[in-house]
């Protein structure tokens, strides 16, 4: 039941009306009985506007926080109270100040780790895509990898990533030595699975199952595409806003709801 009372979060990006974000977070809301509501905001915001819209919104008393999608997310990066992370958001926490935080970083490392099986200490990773999304799981995994190779078809932002770390390469030769390939970007992959090893595992930041993540698996590859990692990053910001821990019983019983209603 909406009323004066209610408060009101929800997603900012453009072209987001598929997004299943609203569905995890307000199935969150009536399971804590919180009076809430989780909102999308498709909007086509230059960045002035989006910067006057997230500092007028903080005025507005009901309205306590948002999640940020692309193309917004280098937008809300400004709001970072220290800036790292590549200067990307994709949370927004309204309370004395306006607050930001990128939950990607935590959804994509969790999402690896306990789904995969995957210890990222010393490996070689292979990422397609150098948008913010990618940026978020290299800021993520960095400290620990052995090397990050970075394909872009846009190679010139693949060359700016070089600038953060000397672990990030634009080139490589030798596919046999990457042990995690990760597709970052907005296309299916369609790649030669027999020029990588046996243990290398796939993932898809895309939360359907693409050719690219089915087509891993029929080759014997461990592979999961990016739902586990929307589910983590939609709790971790539901953990921000609210200060509710959501037990892992709960996190599983939305994984089996969203994953049984969005098969490909």
């Amino acid at each position: 039941m909406i009323d004066a009372k209610t408060s009101i979060y929800g997603l900012i990006g453009k072209n987001i009306s598929y997004s299943l974000s609203p569905k995890i977070h307000n199935f969150l809301f009536e399971y804590y009985k919180i009076n809430a509501v989780y909102l999308v905001f498709d909007a086509n915001f230059n960045e002035n506007d989006f910067n006057n819209f997230i500092k007028k919104c903080q005025k507005i008393k009901t309205i306590k926080g948002f999640n940020i999608t692309i193309p917004y997310k280098e937008y809300a990066g400004k709001f970072l109270e220290q800036k790292k992370e590549f200067n990307i958001a994709n949370c927004i926490k309204f309370n004395e100040k306006i607050s930001a935080f990128n939950t990607d970083s935590y959804g994509f490392k969790k999402a690896v780790r306990e789904k995969l099986n995957f210890d990222f200490y010393k490996k070689n990773i292979l990422i397609y895509g150098a948008g913010a999304t990618a940026k978020s799981i290299i800021y993520a995994i960095i400290d620990e990898v052995n090397k990050i190779f970075v394909i872009n078809r846009n190679k010139k932002k693949a060359e700016e990533l070089k600038k953060i770390s000397r672990k990030i390469y634009t080139e490589i030769d030798n596919l046999n030595e990457i042990e995690l390939v990760i597709n970052a970007t907005s296309v299916d992959l369609n790649i030669d699975y027999s020029k990588f090893k046996n243990n290398c595992c796939f993932f898809d930041v895309k939360y359907l199952n693409t050719y690219f993540i089915e087509n891993a698996i029929k080759n014997n590859f461990k592979a999961i595409n990016g739902m586990w990692m929307l589910i983590y990053q939609a709790v971790k910001s539901f953990e921000l806003w609210t200060g509710i821990k959501v037990e892992e019983k709960l996190i599983e019983k939305i994984y089996r709801g969203l994953n049984e209603k969005n098969k490909r």
